[in-house]
């Protein structure tokens, strides 16, 4: 299991992790979370059912950002599925969901529970908080991201290649960076104008499959928004 330094663990994360991996004879748990927020505690809401998915339909899960996610804390991973999966050096964004997705693709049943194993801590004075708002170098790793995820489904050369999936993921992420690119200043928006065209054009291809074959209801809708203002308006 994996904390950031500001974070804690409520008394019985583990033995609730611990005992749903053997009840289940899964190789990931992924929880649910509080919110802890300068010391108010928020809960997470999420699905409140559990629920195991095999390996096809933990990495759909992922793929559609659909309860399992790409923040490697919450979870409790099994140690054998975890040889040979290292943190990507070359990032200093998205290495998370980096790493999560290999251990997804490597795990035979994967379940969910709401029951929440996590404090996330989030101090509104801190420097994540209150950073630049402006695009910036490190929100170029998007692209890396992409690249290795497209890499890790092809080596897997089996019939979890979900091709659909993987243009949900890609549109989800560069429409997150797109936004982020648009709400910059002058300078930042000239500065990576190369790579809000990229994004952008990576949207503009995606973004009507996206909706017709997202399992996600909130990334479909923001396909068809896009979409609907393309069309109408121009997006950007």
């Amino acid at each position: 299991m994996f904390a950031d330094s500001d974070d804690y663990l409520p008394p019985d994360a583990l033995e609730v992790t611990v005992g749903l991996i053997k009840r289940a004879d899964a190789d990931i748990v992924q929880a649910n979370w509080y919110k802890d927020i300068d010391g108010v505690i928020k809960f997470s809401k999420r699905l409140k059912k559990d629920r195991q998915y095999d390996n096809k339909k933990a990495v759909k899960a992922f793929l559609n950002s659909r309860l399992l996610g790409g923040y490697i804390c919450s979870k409790l991973y099994r140690a054998e599925i975890l040889n040979h999966i290292e943190f990507p050096v070359d990032m200093s964004l998205g290495e998370d969901g980096v790493f999560a997705f290999q251990a997804f693709l490597n795990a035979s049943r994967v379940v969910y529970t709401s029951t929440p194993v996590y404090y996330y801590r989030i101090r509104q004075d801190s420097l994540s908080m209150h950073g630049s708002a402006n695009f910036c170098d490190r929100d170029l790793d998007v692209f890396k991201q992409i690249d290795y995820i497209h890499k890790f489904l092809e080596d897997k050369e089996k019939s979890i290649i979900h091709k659909k999936g993987e243009k949900v993921f890609r549109f989800n992420l560069c429409l997150s960076a797109l936004e982020r690119y648009l709400k910059s200043d002058n300078a930042a928006q000239t500065r990576y104008r190369e790579a809000g065209d990229r994004l952008k054009a990576s949207c503009d291809e995606l973004w009507m499959e996206t909706f017709l074959v997202t399992v996600n209801p909130r990334i479909k809708l923001r396909a068809l928004k896009y979409g609907l203002i393309s069309l109408l308006f121009g997006f950007g």
